[in-house]
């Protein structure tokens, strides 16, 4: 049954990006984030995405038992029709790194001494059940343009990584040798927007580093592929939080047929792929969180190039 779940998400996937082709996230990134409807967190990766392009109404989501908790029902007519969302349980754990070293990595992402197992559940939506009482709508207008109070905004969180950005030239891209982003003059870009989405794309990109989220940097063209699709559904999730419009980059229906015929070949790429990006926003959260205090005292914000070194305070 896991592997069926499993293939349904895997041919959602392929659909969109033969369908929508280089714009593949695009209803992923366009829907309003999918919650918990006990918890009200957000689901997370490969769960987030699988969710969001159902396409509902609502964009809460719960089991059985959850939904209980808030005092609807499942429908009748709606019990057969669940999605899945799956947890990783580890099952056993052991250190040893000295054996670890003398062994390729694994393609599931995983060290070779931690087991474990996906498990799933049934997960309905706020329209799937009785009872459900919908809270005042909350806007949740994808930008194509910004005001000079949501450029301030970015540029905080932006400046809270502490990711070296250099202003030069008409490429966009991350040197890991370097650990610095290089990207085009703003006014280079049509909008605001096209500026942010692609410097997301490339912070995505700037995690990977082995000083932080430690992935395999390579110009082999099968690896290159890959971490350009970690970069590409990391960019995606943080458009969606940041809610500004995904712009589509030239240099992505070059790797389109990659992509799809590593997610076709092996499912646990894709898996793989979701789980990295989202160890990518976990880790540029985390720098949100340690720059609060940072922002609240006023700080410089050194952004290279000749118009963009400014002091941002609050």
């Amino acid at each position: 049954m896991e592997t069926k779940n499993f293939e349904a998400v895997q041919q959602k996937i392929l659909s969109l990006m033969e369908t929508e082709g280089a714009n593949w996230t695009r209803p992923w990134v366009e829907a309003k984030r999918p919650i918990n409807c006990v918890s009200k967190k957000p689901y997370r990766g490969l769960n987030n995405f699988s969710l969001a392009v159902k396409g509902y109404e609502f964009h809460e989501w719960g089991t059985v038992k959850q939904w209980r908790r808030r005092g609807c029902s499942v429908k009748a007519d709606q019990v057969k029709k669940s999605a899945r969302i799956y947890v990783w349980i580890p099952l056993e754990k052991k250190e040893n790194a000295q054996e670890e070293g003398r062994r390729p990595p694994r393609e599931d992402g995983l060290n070779w001494f931690e087991r474990g197992m996906f498990k799933g559940f049934p997960v309905y939506n706020a329209a799937q059940v009785d009872g459900y009482r919908a809270p005042p709508p909350s806007e949740h207008q994808i930008k194509t343009e910004l005001t000079e109070g949501e450029v301030f905004a970015i540029d905080c969180w932006i400046a809270n990584t502490g990711a070296r950005i250099t202003h030069k030239g008409d490429a966009a891209f991350y040197r890991p040798i370097l650990d610095r982003i290089t990207m085009p003059l703003k006014e280079n870009f049509i909008s605001d927007v096209a500026y942010y989405s692609t410097l997301l794309h490339e912070l995505t990109h700037w995690t990977g580093h082995a000083s932080r989220c430690k992935r395999h940097f390579s110009m082999e063209q099968e690896d290159y592929a890959k971490e350009e699709l970690v970069a590409e559904i990391g960019s995606a999730m943080l458009c969606n939080e940041l809610q500004i419009e995904k712009t589509v980059r030239p240099d992505h229906a070059h790797y389109l047929n990659h992509w799809i015929q590593a997610i076709r070949k092996n499912r646990q790429s894709m898996i793989k792929a979701f789980a990295d990006a989202q160890k990518a926003i976990d880790f540029l959260e985390k720098l949100q969180e340690a720059g609060v205090g940072n922002l609240q005292q006023g700080f410089h914000a050194r952004i290279e190039g000749d118009q963009f070194q400014r002091r941002i305070a609050l």
